[in-house]
């Protein structure tokens, strides 16, 4: 089936049109105009207007001293959200060893990379026995191998027993022999 054309007038001919009303445009200029005369006068500075209006000469400037580093700028109703994606990080600047401060630099680890730090812990408490499991398991054992203690003397006791017994009936066995011969 064909894409494009359906419905809403998303296809490429025929669409909805948008026309610049260059009116509506002038008054807003002039509204905006207005309104910063209004704030300089009250001493009221607006961030967004000041760097508005020196864009073009910071712009420069900044682009010839930084070079790498790029800012760009908000697009739609995204400058006045503010949002913070992990996936659009910004240039991250390289730095020395030296540079860094005495304290070193706090990174914020990810979910999984403090995951392994927690379950790498707990495996070494779990081999030094202090947690609660180890414990357990430690207390479980010595119950095991004191039964197995107690199963192998009985053993030996009955193997010991057998052999007594065995052994009394060899000497009397010859004895019932040694009889018949004569």
């Amino acid at each position: 089936m064909p894409r494009g054309r359906g419905g809403g007038g998303g296809g490429r001919k025929g669409g909805r049109r948008q026309f610049t009303n260059f009116e509506a445009e002038s008054e807003k200029k002039e509204r905006e105009e207005k309104e910063a005369r209004w704030r300089a006068q009250r001493g009221e500075a607006d961030s967004d207007e000041e760097a508005g209006s020196d864009d073009s000469e910071s712009e420069t400037e900044s682009s010839e001293e930084e070079g790498e580093a790029k800012v760009t700028k908000p697009k739609g109703v995204s400058g006045l959200i503010e949002q913070r994606n992990p996936n659009r990080m910004g240039v991250k600047a390289n730095r020395k060893v030296t540079d860094l401060p005495e304290g070193g630099v706090k990174v914020e680890l990810s979910r999984r990379e403090r995951e392994e730090i927690k379950k790498q812990q707990y495996v070494k408490l779990q081999e030094e026995c202090k947690t609660d499991q180890a414990r357990a398991d430690l207390e479980r054992l010595a119950i095991i191998r004191a039964r197995r203690a107690e199963a192998e003397a009985k053993r030996k006791e009955e193997m010991e027993a057998k052999e007594a017994a065995s052994a009394t009936k060899k000497e009397v066995l010859p004895k019932v022999g040694a009889k018949k011969k004569s």
